[in-house]
């Protein structure tokens, strides 16, 4: 795949114990990596089951300014598509939103290849419960930037338990710009109208999907949303 296998001249399997550790060091030097549990290196291809990888590293911008939508957030400005992971999301008046819940933890989420880069979006209508999602892997592993009553918080949620790593009180306001940056592979930096408020180390986390999401409100709009890998 071009990252160091070019020399192998006969079929490998990495054992198990290793492809976690050989996952977090790709990582932890901006490597975008997408490894699955039977890992294997044939003369050269690096692949799995689902194919070969890594990722590629994608720019996203969508300012949702497309005709309304009840069932679904199509596709973005910049030509990718939108994945209603949980609950029915689409687009009213330009601006993103969901339009019926699914149980709680819902979320829409777009590819972006890449584990770093800088994922912001606008909180138009900032009600609670606002969420920029990112390193998003599925349902039960992410992170996520949430707005409640006092402020906001910087969670975790790894194999489904939600864990708080960081929190800041400031009065949130509609079209709150919401951005988040990671490098290196394990740091994160959460910024609120272009101030940072929060600086983190986590490294549980390492899906490459970014997006909006709520617990289970649906009174919130989103608009101009970004990433960059």
């Amino acid at each position: 795949n071009g990252l160091g296998w070019q020399q192998i001249k006969q079929s490998v399997t990495i054992p198990a114990s290793w492809q976690r550790n050989i996952q977090v060091y790709a990582r932890s030097y901006g490597v975008d990596t997408n490894w699955f549990d039977d890992l294997s290196l044939t003369r050269g291809v690096c692949s799995g089951p689902s194919g070969p990888f890594p990722l590629i590293p994608t720019t996203i911008n969508d300012n949702f300014d497309r005709a309304d939508n009840s069932s679904s957030l199509g596709t973005a400005t910049s030509g990718q598509s939108w994945t209603a992971n949980r609950g029915t999301w689409g687009i009213i008046n330009k601006q993103a939103y969901i339009s019926a819940r699914s149980e709680v933890n819902n979320y829409a989420t777009i590819e972006g290849g890449s584990v770093n880069g800088t994922v912001q979006v606008t909180f138009a209508t900032n009600t609670q419960d606002s969420r920029l999602v990112f390193r998003y892997q599925d349902i039960n592993n992410h992170y996520l930037v949430e707005r409640d009553g006092s402020g906001y918080r910087f969670y975790q949620v790894v194999n489904g338990e939600r864990f708080g790593v960081g929190s800041w009180n400031t009065t949130p306001q509609n079209g709150d710009r919401v951005t988040v940056v990671t490098t290196g592979g394990n740091s994160f930096s959460i910024q609120i109208n272009g101030v940072e408020r929060g600086n983190f180390i986590d490294s549980q986390v390492y899906g490459t999907k970014y997006g909006l999401g709520t617990y289970n409100d649906t009174g919130m709009r989103f608009d101009d949303f970004s990433f960059t890998p």
